[in-house]
């Protein structure tokens, strides 16, 4: 648990099952990657933050010939998106794409996976009361151990 400006749930596979992810991810990354749009940033090859802040920038050059004149701009978050996603439906979108058995098993293994059978609590700082106790700082929207439906992303 980090505390930052707000107490948030981190779930953070250990190093031996980081090296099993990699692995699934190569092997996926090949089938996906081709369909996806070129303005998304996050966990790709080549892009992260600093290439995504050089692709605003350059948008808003363009927006706005060079400052020229006045543009608008969204900022987003999709609040709690990822506890939302359905487990089955997430499987079968990419069993219709990924048909290598072996494939099929891990990534079936690693998303019904469910971190909070098995974890440790650490918390930073200050003693906090660990989930499903009096106390605990994540309200119940926002944590894994509250979410009613197995069949969502835990």
């Amino acid at each position: 648990m980090t505390e930052g400006p707000k107490p948030r749930e981190v779930f953070a596979a250990d190093f031996r099952d980081r090296i099993v992810h990699h692995l699934l991810v190569s092997h996926q990354e090949r089938v996906f990657e081709p369909s996806f749009i070129h303005d998304s940033y996050a966990c790709r090859r080549g892009k992260g933050t600093l290439a995504a802040s050089t692709r605003a920038m350059q948008l808003l050059r363009q927006a706005t010939a060079n400052g020229q004149c006045g543009a608008w701009a969204m900022k987003l978050d999709v609040a709690s998106v990822f506890p939302s996603v359905h487990k089955s439906t997430l499987f079968e979108i990419l069993t219709r794409r990924v048909r290598h058995p072996a494939l099929v098993w891990l990534t079936q293994v690693l998303l019904f996976h469910d971190p909070t059978e098995d974890y440790d609590f650490r918390s930073k700082g200050k003693r906090v009361p660990p989930p499903r106790t009096p106390g605990y700082p994540i309200s119940p929207q926002k944590s894994l151990f509250a979410s009613a439906d197995p069949g969502v992303i835990r």
